[in-house]
């Protein structure tokens, strides 16, 4: 990518929104880091569902975005985990999964789990934000 911030100019803004990202790829957590960031979101990124897990007890997002297949525990395990919490402590934040899964029912799977939406790789970024933008109940547009 020649020209990293080309592509944000035309997201929404995503000012304070607290999104917390799990994904165990180290390329693809750096960008998305740096793609939230650029519009506006206070991001924190971590490899695993269980540090996930552990930084949204003390640190409540409003947007929690998963991959899917993780080493240890995965996207599964770690919206089960949250969607087990009282509303109080977050239990019902939203929460898209990124995954590579692009088998039939995969999606409805993801939903059924706890996920608001199922977005597979490569990721359209501009998507990515939009959705979260929507379920954090920003404008969009």
């Amino acid at each position: 990518m020649s020209n990293k911030n080309q592509f944000v100019t035309t997201f929404v803004l995503l000012d304070r929104v607290r999104v917390l990202l799990a994904e165990d790829s180290e390329d693809l957590r750096e960008l998305l880091v740096l793609v939230f960031e650029s519009s506006g979101a206070e991001v924190r990124a971590v490899a695993s569902g269980s540090e996930a897990y552990s930084l949204f007890r003390c640190w409540r997002p409003d947007v929690l975005i998963s991959n899917i297949a993780m080493p240890g525990e995965d996207g599964y395990v770690l919206i089960a985990k949250v969607r087990a919490l009282p509303p109080e402590q977050g239990g019902r934040v939203p929460a898209v999964a990124v995954t590579a899964f692009t088998q039939p029912g995969d999606a409805a799977r993801s939903r059924s789990a706890g996920f608001q939406a199922h977005l597979t790789k490569p990721v359209d970024l501009e998507q990515l934000v939009e959705l979260a933008a929507h379920l954090a109940g920003r404008e969009t547009g």
